[in-house]
């Protein structure tokens, strides 16, 4: 969370309905300190860079990299980052 006088930036992790609902619980707090939700952004998560690196190494010793990596492609990450932006009033 980062905060400037008028403006704080919150962070909810998590899967997206968890997230969303931290941020409803959020609310009524953030409007009693008088604040308004200004937007709202959810970035996706990803896998990193460590799985895939892996799996290429993978792929000319044992054949199974492929295996791997099409796993990687076809499955989303289910988690990812709710930004909030409030504004004071």
């Amino acid at each position: 969370m980062k905060k400037d006088s008028n403006v704080i930036l919150k962070k909810y992790s998590g899967k997206e309905a968890y997230a969303m609902q931290c941020y409803h619980d959020d609310m009524p707090n953030m409007i009693e300190q008088g604040y308004k939700s200004e937007s709202t952004n959810w970035v996706q998560g990803g896998h990193g860079c460590l799985k895939p690196f892996i799996a290429i190494l993978l792929i000319p010793v044992f054949g199974i990299g492929l295996l791997l990596l099409l796993a990687l492609l076809i499955d989303k990450p289910k988690t990812g980052t709710l930004m909030v932006t409030w504004v004071k009033r």
